[in-house]
């Protein structure tokens, strides 16, 4: 899924690193193939590819829960918590997708779930 992005910020400290403001949230994102610096203020077609790396981290929670896009830490890593669909998770007005959630967790479909994303990484279309 394509959304339109703000470039916030590109640290020159930690390399990959991308703030980005995406439908009012901000998000720290990595991305192996940055912007130029001089992109910083510029608005830029991205998608992004939530990466684990291990065992998959998705657990159903209340049907009352409020989705959320919350970062763990000083790191890549965040918790969703949203409605999977067919190997999506809607958290608010960002969706993200894999594949295996719809192989190994279809039988959550409909349901609410919070899923750890190891590193979010984003790709610059």
């Amino acid at each position: 899924m394509t959304y339109s992005a703000f470039i916030t910020d590109i640290s020159q400290d930690i390399e990959g690193e991308v703030t980005l403001l995406v439908n009012g949230l901000e998000l720290i994102c990595f991305s192996n193939m940055p912007p130029a610096l001089d992109s910083i203020g510029t608005e830029c077609e991205i998608e992004f590819l939530p990466m684990v790396f291990g065992e998959y981290d998705v657990r159903e929670i209340p049907d009352a829960s409020a989705p959320l896009v919350q970062r763990i830490e000083n790191s890549f890593s965040y918790v969703v918590q949203g409605r999977l669909d067919v190997g999506r998770v809607k958290a608010g007005s960002i969706t993200f997708e894999d594949e295996v959630l719809q192989s190994e967790f279809g039988y959550l479909d409909g349901k609410m779930v919070a899923w750890k994303i190891e590193r979010l990484d984003v790709d610059f279309q």
